[in-house]
């Protein structure tokens, strides 16, 4: 089951087309989702974000994206 989760939320990032997820990992933690790495935009951390959640399966979304070229990372929600 993680291993699923974590392949189809990575799938579904790499071809969204709306978010260049190529610099974030994706990590399943039972039903809950840990995204870390980088990102060009707080847009597509937003966006990384809802399309993990949008898996079925997925209940929650913790994120440790940030954007690239910058050290700080947005909120963890």
């Amino acid at each position: 089951m993680k291993a699923d989760l974590e392949m189809h939320v990575a799938d579904l990032l790499a071809t969204s087309g709306s978010v260049d997820a190529s610099g974030v990992k994706v990590i399943a933690k039972g039903n809950r989702i840990h995204l870390a790495g980088h990102v060009h935009s707080l847009e597509e951390v937003e966006r990384c974000k809802e399309i993990a959640l949008s898996v079925e399966g997925v209940a929650s979304v913790e994120s440790d994206i940030g954007l690239q070229g910058n050290e700080e990372t947005p909120d963890q929600h």
